[in-house]
């Protein structure tokens, strides 16, 4: 299904500055009440999740929710040679092209919360691309 794809879902940069030097990254939560907190962590760099960390992905508008041969068959040859040799990529949504990206270290109850923003910011994309797709 469309909505249901990672590459949809990402909302780009969840940190606000990295210190490469100092491995760690500033970012901006909000809190059980709902008051928006601003704090360091420490991070490690881990190859993107999303792009293999190739920096790039196929378009999402090209292939979301999967092509079959069928598709493929109906489209013709150039569509599977272009789409094969990466004619219809993009910079990947999560890494920014960087091919890594940072991966929070710790269990602090600050780090864990930022962690549940970041799922709930996540989940917050998928269920409005679902929504958006059903006509809301």
């Amino acid at each position: 299904m469309y909505g249901s794809d990672a590459r949809l879902r990402q909302v780009g940069k969840w940190w606000d500055s990295i210190d490469e030097h100092n491995q760690t990254l500033t970012a901006t939560y909000w809190d059980e009440n709902s008051d928006e907190i601003q704090g360091d962590f420490h991070f490690k760099w881990v190859v993107c999740s999303l792009c293999d960390g190739r920096g790039v992905h196929t378009d999402p508008a090209v292939d979301a929710g999967g092509l079959t041969h069928q598709d493929f068959d109906d489209m013709g040859s150039q569509f599977t040679e272009d789409y094969h040799h990466g004619k219809f990529n993009v910079t990947c949504r999560r890494c920014e092209g960087k091919r890594v990206e940072p991966e929070l270290l710790g269990d602090s109850v600050p780090t864990q919360r930022l962690r549940d923003h970041l799922r709930w910011r996540e989940n917050d994309a998928a269920e409005q691309q679902r929504e958006w797709e059903m006509g809301y």
